[in-house]
């Protein structure tokens, strides 16, 4: 209040303070997900932890059907100078870091959102809060992450080799994720191999069942191939099945893989013939023979039996 010095007027001037806010944290924060086909669109994301605004680090898992996320927030000071950000790497950045390019929404008082596509694995959402009261440095800011993961369906591999004996063709070959029966020859002097395997997505899981053994899992966290070790190999037919089950465990593949062993062995197991007697008796290592006949026989017939069945 000002009054004039002869006492005649007087003038009221009003100020208005007003202090501003160093609140950079979130009043919410929550996560939605749809599909390529526009079924489980709106479908709520559960973060872990539940959303408090003084945690900066959460997670979330969608299923493989869910191609985009939409995140929603809202600044925990309602005032009209609240700055938002968003960011998506395919791996884990610092938040605050120069490489990230901060999608901003500019002020705003009220909830805000973005929608993302989302790969199949992990995502990194970040978004980054600054205060109101920017005067100072640094300026007050809160960056919140949240690592969202998205399932695979995959189930199928992407190579199948061997080792010890290494180098071995596959028929029909070359491999290919959708054909699903193979057959693999060996030599004869090999009694045992190494089969080597890779997933197509590396969170698959692998178990193998053996000459109609007990299956088996192979599966080794964190890693994109594997082996089956040391297989023992019988002369002819070895059959091996691999099982692929996808990391939603929604689907599953078998691939089988006849391991033929060749035999070396050009033995006979028996020679005989009609009408007739050979000498001297059979051995399968004695080659020379003598046969006899009687002299009324024009013709014989000789039944021979080798030692592998699979022999010429």
């Amino acid at each position: 209040l000002i009054v004039s010095e002869d006492g005649s007027t007087s003038q009221v001037y009003t100020f208005t303070i007003y202090r501003t806010s160093g609140d950079s944290l979130l009043k919410s924060l929550s996560m939605s997900s749809s599909s390529s086909s526009g079924t489980g669109t709106g479908v709520s994301v559960i973060l872990s932890p539940s959303f408090l605004p003084s945690v900066t680090m959460y997670t979330a898992t969608v299923g493989e059907s869910m191609t985009s996320v939409k995140l929603t927030c809202q600044a925990n000071r309602l005032v009209s100078t609240q700055m938002y950000g968003m960011s998506q790497t395919a791996t884990y950045v610092a938040p605050s870091s120069s490489s990230i390019s901060y999608t901003s929404f500019g002020s705003s008082s009220l909830s805000v959102s973005q929608s993302m596509s989302l790969p199949v694995g992990d995502s990194y959402i970040y978004v980054r809060v600054q205060a109101e009261d920017s005067v100072g440095s640094p300026t007050p800011l809160t960056y919140y992450t949240i690592k969202v993961h998205r399932l695979s369906a995959d189930a199928t591999l992407a190579a199948i080799t061997t080792s010890s004996p290494s180098g071995l063709s596959l028929s029909p070959s070359p491999f290919t994720s959708g054909q699903y029966t193979y057959t693999i020859s060996i030599p004869s002097a090999s009694s045992s191999i190494v089969l080597n395997y890779v997933k197509s997505y590396g969170l698959a899981t692998v178990s193998y069942r053996y000459r109609n053994g007990d299956i088996i899992d192979v599966t080794t966290p964190g890693t994109v191939s594997g082996s089956i070790t040391s297989l023992p190999l019988s002369y002819g037919s070895n059959m091996v099945q691999l099982f692929v089950s996808s990391e939603d465990q929604t689907s599953q593949r078998v691939y089988e893989i006849r391991l033929q062993r060749l035999s070396d062995d050009a033995l006979l197991k028996s020679i005989t013939i009609t009408n007739g007697e050979i000498l001297p008796n059979f051995v399968s290592n004695t080659i020379d023979y003598t046969a006899t006949v009687y002299g009324s026989i024009t013709s014989i017939v000789l039944y021979v039996q080798p030692n592998y069945v699979n022999s010429g």
